[in-house]
C-alpha cells in the first residue's frame, strides 16, 4: 500500500527545549495493487485506490539548529478499499530517522 496524504502537524512551542514532541492529522488517497487487489477481482494485474487517514505523533531530540534525531514516530493508518467484508485496513505504523529542517526556525 502506498498513501499520498496531506494534513496538519501541531508541535508545542518549546524554544530551550532538547526534546520537541508533535502530534499530526493527515488524510488522502492510498493505492494498492497485487494481492489485495488480485484476490478481489480474480486473475491479472490490477490496481485500486481508496480513502486513507492517518493520526499519530511522535518525538525529535534536538541536535543542532537543522538537525535532530527522532527516536520514535508511531502513527495509526486507517484505509477503505472493498475487501468483501467491511472495508477497513488497520495498519499500525513504527518510525524512527533523522531529521533536516531547511530554511527558518
Amino acid at each position: 500500500i502506498t498513501a499520498y496524504s496531506a494534513g496538519v502537524r501541531y508541535s508545542p512551542p518549546l524554544p530551550r527545549a532538547h526534546w520537541q514532541p508533535f502530534g499530526q492529522m493527515l488524510v488522502g488517497v492510498a493505492h494498492s495493487e497485487g494481492s489485495l487487489i488480485h484476490a478481489q477481482l480474480g486473475g491479472g494485474i490490477y490496481g485500486a485506490s481508496a480513502f486513507a487517514a492517518s493520526i499519530g505523533g511522535g518525538l525529535d531530540l534536538r541536535i543542532r539548529r537543522h538537525f535532530s534525531v527522532r527516536p520514535i514516530q508511531a502513527e495509526y493508518l486507517a484505509t477503505t478499499f472493498n475487501n468483501n467484508s467491511n472495508n477497513h485496513q488497520n495498519i499500525l505504523k513504527m518510525d524512527a530517522g533523522v531529521v533536516f529542517r531547511f530554511g527558518g526556525e
